[in-house]
């Protein structure tokens, strides 16, 4: 399975779970948690963000570790989704991972909106005054996926 092939399922799976199937890669630097259940995206997105998910899909799969596709939010009508790999095999099996593809969305009271940001000054601004939640923004990235 190619990462083309790979985006095209999950986009298909993100439809059937009711989210947009137009997919925005998110990676860690592009997002601000502010408080529990509000999330800003800094827009626009980097255009290398979907060839970091793509070096990732390819990582996970030339490892045989797998891939995650998951959602971060939701955000005018695009799904922000991030690529997971685990680190090692130990990690993998940690984390229920098969040895291609996992597809996962969060629902109900996980499912987040996210905010655009595009003045840069306001974006400043938000990092300044939310930096403290950016722990748990490192944990929606970085962690198994079980543990969420």
């Amino acid at each position: 399975m190619t990462f083309e092939e790979s985006v095209v399922r999950y986009r298909e799976f993100l439809r059937e779970n009711g989210y947009p199937s137009a997919i925005a890669w998110v990676r860690p630097q592009d997002v601000l948690l502010a408080r529990q259940r509000k999330i800003f995206v800094r827009v626009p997105l980097p255009i290398t963000n979907e060839a970091f998910a793509r070096a990732a899909f390819n990582d996970g799969i030339g490892k045989k570790v797998g891939i995650l596709f998951a959602t971060v939010c939701e955000m005018d009508g695009v799904t922000c989704c991030r690529a997971w790999v685990p680190a090692d095999e130990d990690e993998a099996q940690r984390a229920l991972m098969p040895q291609d593809l996992k597809l996962s969305v969060t629902t109900g009271e996980s499912h987040l909106r996210g905010k655009a940001v595009t003045n840069r000054i306001s974006w400043l601004w938000l990092k300044l005054n939310y930096h403290k939640h950016q722990e748990q923004r490192d944990f929606l990235f970085d962690l198994e996926p079980n543990k969420l």
